[in-house]
């Protein structure tokens, strides 16, 4: 009998909760389901990792993997260093964002993380690390003498770009050890590279270019699909009148409040438009803040809270917005009040009920983004995923640009301008367009088809394929 190949999955975050952590969770279910003995480690305690887990993944005791299974490595009562993060998290109030840590303790902090990894590593018999990230943790896994991957995703991406004499050097321990850097599209790959070129002497950009290998974002086809059943009691969703979602981190660097402000455009041409906004986050607070002003239809008042708030794309367009067509916007700015709704936070199995019920999903992102999941979450329900054009949210929505509808490619209907000034109205006159679309039957049969057969292209059990294969590649040498 063939020995189960075991591997190790190493994260800064519970694997819910963030994109990367989302990412993870599908990942390791994947490679469970191919039979790999799959050992997840993360800085937690045992209490928090029962609390988020339940069973959903065993706590690992003593030295027994098990094959097909994935087991969560809680750290241990010893463990002494703070939990670095790219960003405040509600998930992590103790989390210490790394661009605010002083140079010991992120030295600690890789001391410690590379002490437990080994130990764990040695314990368990892995064969392999996946590493997430480019800060800190590849540095960590130079250090436990195990063979590791590198997948670069989330934040700190942008954080190592936006303070590379502090951090380069840091990312650069990690990637030179790393066996391969698995890209999930051509942005990381051009992101990093530029990061390594800038900042590096010559010739080491190339060398390590050898290592890099495509590995597209994937996409959980056991759980998102066009068949997904509704979770909750919700009559507006039944309703037959155009709908848009919103989904995900609700973070200020995600763009939700561009959703919430684009809506009372998309109301003038689709007076019962519903906008629905599903998610938990930092800025949870201040949006739902900002729908309350809008829906008072008081421009003054809301001009003041953008200002207060420095939201910096919502003060451009009020500001821009004049004459004939501000007094268009606030007179139906009221009436959005019954059509936005923020629901909170739902589980993906959840979520993907409330996906299917919508026309299109709104990717409004205005910080650069790797490779969103949601995109391909969208596309595989038959959902028309409309994001900003700009770094992996352009290069996801790209592998629906193809599809074409009454001569015109989807490209242009999806791709929003990423102008501070055009990004609203633009996305409004996006979602206007392919809810128009949508109203006809045979155009809406032919999008959702071709969205849905290429999401397939990105499901797990494609991904996790290419990766075994990578794996096979790796311990080989």
């Amino acid at each position: 009998m063939q020995r189960p190949l075991k591997v190790g999955i190493l994260s800064l975050y519970y694997p819910k909760g963030s994109g990367s952590g989302t990412y993870n969770c599908s990942l390791m279910a994947e490679l469970a389901r191919c039979g790999v003995e799959v050992h997840f480690l993360s800085p937690s305690t045992r209490q928090e990792a029962e609390l988020e887990f339940g069973t959903q993944f065993p706590l690992a005791r003593g030295d027994q993997g098990e094959p097909g299974r994935v087991l969560f490595h809680p750290s241990p009562n010893s463990f002494q260093c703070p939990r670095l993060v790219a960003y405040a998290r509600a998930d992590m109030p103790d989390g210490v964002e790394i661009e605010a840590a002083g140079d010991t303790v992120i030295a600690s902090y890789i001391e410690t993380m590379s002490r437990w990894v080994r130990d764990v590593s040695n314990l368990m018999r892995l064969e392999v690390l996946i590493v997430n990230h480019v800060l800190p943790l590849p540095a960590v896994a130079s250090r436990s003498g195990i063979p590791y991957v590198v997948i670069p995703h989330g934040t700190m991406m942008t954080v190592a770009a936006r303070a590379p004499r502090r951090f380069h050097g840091l990312m650069m321990q990690g990637l030179e050890g790393a066996r391969k850097v698995l890209c999930l599209n051509d942005d990381v790959t051009e992101r990093l590279r530029t990061q390594i070129r800038t900042h590096s002497p010559d010739g080491i950009v190339d060398r390590l270019s050898q290592r890099f290998v495509p590995l597209p974002q994937g996409v959980d086809s056991h759980i998102f699909s066009a068949d997904a059943v509704l979770p909750l009691d919700a009559p507006w969703l039944n309703r037959t009148v155009p709908k848009a979602i919103w989904f995900g981190q609700i973070l200020r660097s995600k763009g939700p409040d561009l959703a919430v402000a684009a809506w009372p455009l998309v109301f003038q041409r689709h007076p019962q438009a519903d906008l629905t906004i599903v998610g938990r986050g930092a800025f949870s607070q201040d949006l739902t803040a900002f729908i309350e002003v809008l829906t008072t239809a008081d421009p003054d008042r809301v001009v003041r809270f953008c200002e207060e708030k420095r939201l910096d794309e919502l003060r451009a367009f009020y500001h821009g917005l004049q004459g004939s067509d501000r007094e268009a916007y606030f007179a139906v700015a009221r009436m959005i009040a019954k059509h936005v709704r923020y629901l909170g936070y739902f589980p993906q199995a959840s979520l993907a009920g409330i996906l299917v019920k919508h026309d299109v999903a709104l990717v409004t992102s205005i910080a650069a983004e790797a490779a969103p999941t949601v995109i391909h979450e969208a596309a595989i329900c038959g959902v028309v995923p409309i994001g900003i054009r700009h770094s992996g949210v352009r290069q996801e929505l790209g592998a629906y640009a193809d599809i074409s509808v009454r001569g015109y490619d989807l490209a242009e209907l999806i791709m929003v301008s990423a102008s501070m000034r055009e990004v609203i109205p633009d996305l409004a006159g996006k979602v206007i367009s392919v809810f128009d679309l949508l109203a006809v039957p045979s155009d809406r049969a032919h999008i959702r088809q071709g969205l849905m057969v290429r999401a397939r292209e990105h499901s797990w059990p494609v991904i996790a394929q290419r990766l075994l294969a990578i794996f096979s590649d790796v311990i080989a040498t």
